[in-house]
């Protein structure tokens, strides 16, 4: 497909491609400047832009921008980084013309009312306040702030919160008439439009006079000569340590062969930091890593999170090649951060050294070339790579010279960029603990000294039908039945294969054995370890996943369709043949332990479990997902091995496959899936008890937030009304939504407000959620109550109406660019008896709601005083629940 590329008299860069694949366009407006241009005075004024464009323009008052594109079935967004800001909108290419209206009108016009940029800024605080209760978060600005000493990187995006509290109107008008020039900026459209149109819309827009881009003053960072070493205490329950290496710019001749080091590192599942460290070492939750090439130099970071353990969890590797050091050659009581910082860095100091097969080399490169297909799949995918690459580079074709480079990189250039990046001078290592469980830093320093200076780790059919829309529906002679939708647009085959299992059909006994089962089931078969499932998948570019969910579980591929033979092979052998190998089995239940007691770093997960258990009682719905402590602790692979069988091999299956396929190949596969057969059961419906009288659940706990989630029960999903309450949620939220309207932007009471709808086979939900600053946190209850209140007692008016049904139009319509999506829902609307097609009548659904139907279903299911309510707050504060009734 063809990309044009034109410069307007004012200087402004526009990007268009046709791209008919499907009735969407994305539109993107990149912004050549982000917090790294900030100077001193200015930290965090880019983020401020992020949020303040959207909030009203000469002709739009506040939440109209939203609102409009919402109506016009799209989405809005805008996110900021050190070196860009970008400004999107993806809808159905009909309203093209009410897109690129609206951003060229907050780009060039935004209001930044002096009252709006009071309240926004009280939001950021909000953001801020968020982002210091994440450990994540915050180890990851330790860890920029220490490698990026001087230069701006080390800032971060957001601002900190003394300054940004200070903003006036005229310092944000002095950044914006800075840096919002035209030159300065890129427009990038991809979708099923009119290239030339679309450039005279474009020109008739855009009509902001030519003006001159300020030069670039960052300060460079002073090349690193000595390790930088950063240890902190916080009230967390996982550590979290991150290491890192400076690296060059994103043009550096150097960046390919650095790209395909860190996929070997840790960019996958048969990457040497998973495969060593998580699964044979079995020392860490979590671990990867990820190279970072912005404008300027960046990073090759190794992130990983994990709790201490008993020694005898910690196992050396059969050839020996890799233990940590233990004195006197006894193992330690315990292994925690000392024994994986120094097992991580023996692994990343000896790969200058490392013996590499072609193989692996092949695999890395295969799974970087498949993003440049993955990222094909959508309109925003392919605005938001134009967009990138002019803005940072200038020039679209330095996509191709970068993915010739990767297919280029050698042996010799692993080792030779191995060896000048990885060393012990320029290391940083920046580790978050637990309290009490700090380390020492000479002991860190010692760990470095050692680990530096070795070299380490080395059919017949019952009947078949296609419909209208060129889907391919089989019932099998085993029972199977098979649904197919060929696509020729990308080069991608996914695939989805649902079964009765989940939450719905545990035991509070056995909760969280579908989540674990699942887990397993690409951890090994009868044929294949956990390792070579991971280097098969990943050589085809492909990827191939377990899932549990409340009413189903599963497994999932996706892989370049040149491969599909070898994964469908691969397919079969996990789902019919997993070994639920002992140790394999205690890895997972450990990292399941691990998950459950590290959910209490998240106070607003916290809210959301528990609401659950007073919204559903005994129904199993109100299970955890991954389990309790105590399931998961007393399931055996025995229990692990007759799940499976009861669901996978002993329930009928609808197989689902869509993409670049033959028919033939389809019906080979779904026949290998289920050679004994099975036939369909029937649903049997088992609703929740409804509620009586409200349902509180109070936690206290010593954050800057507090979380509050109020819950309904909802609607089934064969129920019209889930139209209802998805058109309820839709009014409720979004940016130009209610919730956000009222207590967002004229209340400041919150970064994050929002409503759901989530139907579900027995009886769903429909909640609200609000995380807020304690002492706002009665105002918010109040201020949700009142939107209640308003749905009950009032019909929407037409246009808000209009606007909703539109949004949940375009935003379905979105998701369903990608194969995937498509398997997925064909699949589980087939399993649940509503027919494979059955998201496609999901327009006319919406359309068909009326005002009335919405009031009349919220006076049903927003009873108020049948409701169910969770908050996380502070010791000794009290949640005003009369506040909520009145």
């Amino acid at each position: 497909m063809h990309v044009e590329q034109h410069t307007l008299s004012n200087g402004l860069g526009v990007i268009l491609m046709n791209n008919p694949s499907a009735p969407v366009v994305a539109i993107d407006v990149w912004v050549g400047v982000g917090s790294a241009d900030e100077n001193e005075r200015q930290g965090g004024l880019a983020h401020v832009h992020e949020h303040m464009l959207f909030k009203g323009t000469s002709r739009r008052g506040v939440g109209e921008i939203a609102r409009e594109v919402e109506a016009a079935g799209g989405e809005i967004n805008a996110r900021t980084s050190f070196d860009y800001t970008v400004y999107h909108v993806e809808m159905s290419s009909r309203f093209f013309e009410v897109g690129l209206e609206i951003l060229a009108d907050a780009i060039q016009n935004s209001a930044f009312d002096p009252e709006e940029l009071s309240r926004e800024l009280e939001v950021i605080q909000e953001e801020l306040k968020r982002g210091e209760d994440s450990p994540m978060n915050r180890t990851s600005q330790l860890l920029f702030s220490t490698v990026f000493a001087s230069h701006p990187y080390g800032k971060p995006v957001i601002g900190e919160s003394e300054r940004v509290a200070r903003y006036t109107r005229d310092d944000v008008l002095e950044f914006f008439e800075t840096w919002y020039v035209p030159s300065n900026m890129t427009v990038s459209i991809v979708g099923d439009i009119d290239v030339e149109e679309v450039l005279a819309s474009v020109k008739r827009h855009f009509v902001a006079p030519p003006a001159s881009t300020p030069p670039r003053a960052r300060l460079p960072e002073s090349p690193q000569t000595a390790l930088r070493l950063v240890l902190q205490e916080h009230t967390q329950r996982e550590t979290h340590l991150q290491i890192a290496f400076p690296v060059p710019e994103l043009t550096h001749a150097d960046v390919p062969a650095i790209d395909v080091l860190s996929v070997l590192l840790g960019g996958g599942e048969s990457s040497w930091l998973d495969v060593v460290i998580k699964d044979e070492l079995q020392l860490v939750n979590s671990i990867g890593c990820y190279a970072y090439t912005p404008r300027d130099a960046g990073l090759l970071s190794v992130a990983t999170t994990f709790q201490a353990r008993p020694a005898n969890g910690f196992r050396s590797l059969p050839s020996g090649d890799l233990a940590p050091s233990q004195p006197d050659g006894d193992p330690a009581p315990t292994i925690g951060a000392e024994e994986v910082l120094e097992a991580i860095l023996s692994l990343v100091f000896g790969v200058g050294q490392r013996t590499i097969g072609d193989d692996e080399i092949q695999r890395a490169k295969t799974l970087l070339s498949s993003q440049l297909v993955y990222q094909q799949q959508s309109m925003h995918g392919l605005a938001q790579k134009f967009g990138y690459y002019q803005c940072l580079v200038g020039d679209l074709d330095f996509e191709d010279r970068y993915y010739a480079a990767i297919e280029a990189v050698t042996l010799a250039d692993l080792r030779r960029v191995a060896n000048y990046l990885l060393r012990p001078e320029t290391l940083t290592v920046v580790m978050t603990s637990p309290q009490g469980e700090a380390t020492d830093p000479e002991a860190v320093r010692a760990i470095v000294e050692r680990a530096s200076g070795a070299r380490r780790i080395s059919p017949a059919a019952r009947s078949q039908h296609t419909d209208e829309r060129g889907i391919h529906r089989a019932v099998l002679a085993n029972g199977t039945t098979l649904l197919v939708q060929q696509d020729r647009t990308v080069p991608l085959v996914s695939m989805f294969m649902p079964v009765a299992g989940g939450t719905r059909y545990e035991t509070a006994a056995q909760s969280g054995i579908s989540a674990l089962m699942t887990q397993l089931m690409t951890r090994g078969t009868d044929h294949l370890s956990a390792r070579e499932i991971a280097e098969v998948s990943e050589s085809m570019g492909g990827s191939i996943s377990g899932y549990a969910g409340h009413n189903t579980v599963g497994l999932a591929f996706t892989v370049l369709s040149k491969h599909f033979e070898a994964a469908a092979d691969l397919y079969v052998d996990c789902f019919a043949n997993p070994s639920f190998e002992e140790d394999e089995f205690s890895h997972e239940q450990q990292l399941t332990l691990e998950d459950l007691h590290a959910q209490d770093d998240q106070p607003a997960g916290k809210a959301f479990r528990e609401l659950a258990k007073l919204l559903y009682g005994e129904h199993p719905y109100s299970l955890e997902m991954m389990g309790s402590v105590e399931s998961i602790s007393a399931l055996t692979t025995a229990d692990v091995r007759d799940f499976h069988r009861l669901t996978f091999l002993e329930r009928a299956k609808v197989v689902a496959v869509v993409g670049d396929i033959e028919l033939e190949q389809a019906y080979s596969l779904a026949e290998q899936l289920d050679e004994a057969g099975c036939e369909r059961a029937p649903i049997v419906y088992n609703d929740p008890a409804p509620l009586r009288g409200i349902a509180l659940a109070t936690h206290h706990e010593d954050k800057q937030q507090a979380h509050l989630a109020i819950g309904f029960l909802g609607s089934r999903l064969d129920e019209e009304r889930r139209y209802c309450l998805d058109l309820a949620s839709a009014l409720l939220s979004g940016q130009g939504g209610r919730l956000f309207l009222e207590l967002r932007d004229k209340q400041s009471l919150a970064y994050s407000v929002s409503a759901y709808a989530r139907p579900d086979l027995d009886r769903g939900s429909f909640g609200f959620y609000i995380g807020t600053s304690p002492e706002k946190l009665n105002d918010a209850l109040a201020g949700i109550s009142a939107q209640i209140g308003r749905l009950v007692q009032e019909c929407v008016s037409p246009a808000e109406l209009l606007r909703a049904q539109r949004y949940l139009i375009g935003t379905h319509d979105i998701s369903l660019q990608r194969g995937s999506t498509r398997a997925s829902m064909m699949a589980l609307h087939d399993h649940y008896e509503l027919g494979h097609g059955y998201h496609w009548s999901y327009d006319d659904r919406i359309l068909a709601v009326t005002a009335e139907d919405v009031r009349r279903c919220a006076t049903e299911v927003f009873t108020r005083e049948d409701a169910a309510v969770s908050v996380v707050l502070p010791e000794g504060m009290t949640l005003d629940i009369e506040g909520f009734l009145r």
